[in-house]
């Protein structure tokens, strides 16, 4: 018997979530369940203007894996010295797209966390947080284990100031 949830089980539950919270809100949404490449939500008013949402979803953990940071930026990777530099961000396709980051309690009784902001604010914190993460490496900007690895993440605590920020929703629909 499994005894933990599967990335696609995690991610279901959050766009579940997400609509739930829309649903509270006065607002119509519904998910898609990955069945769509760039939104996994689309949320609806009374007007009927509506608004695709991105949802990504954590089940207990402090960071979301975010994949690779070349989707988000310019890396130069020095082969020779093993060194990682960030040179700055990659045009993105919709920066204006509204990402919903869902932080899914473990505990009974514990709500699950909101994080509401847009693609190329997501962006900004991935760019500046990777530039820093690299910077205080020990040596810096080598990467420990696999230099050439780009793996990326975003913890709760650069999302903190998103935290409930359904206004965007809100003013994006209006």
């Amino acid at each position: 018997m499994a005894t933990g949830l599967s990335n696609k089980q995690i991610g279901q539950a959050g766009e579940f979530a997400v609509c739930s919270q829309l649903g509270k809100l006065g607002l119509v949404a519904t998910p898609f369940s990955g069945n769509v490449p760039y939104f996994d939500v689309l949320v609806t008013d009374e007007e009927l203007r509506t608004l695709p949402l991105q949802v990504k979803a954590t089940f207990g953990n402090r960071d979301w894996i975010v994949g690779s940071a070349l989707d988000w930026m310019a890396v130069d990777l020095n082969h020779e010295t093993k060194e990682q530099h960030v040179l700055g961000p990659k045009e993105i396709r919709h920066p204006d797209l509204i990402y919903v980051y869902v932080w899914l309690s473990r505990a009974p009784g514990v709500l699950d966390r909101y994080f509401i902001l847009t693609e190329r604010e997501v962006q900004e914190i991935l760019v500046k947080g990777y530039d820093k993460w690299l910077s205080g490496l020990k040596p810096p900007y080598i990467r420990p284990k696999k230099y050439d690895s780009f793996h990326i993440i975003i913890s709760l605590s650069e999302l903190d100031h998103f935290e409930n920020n359904w206004d965007l929703i809100r003013s994006r629909l209006s």
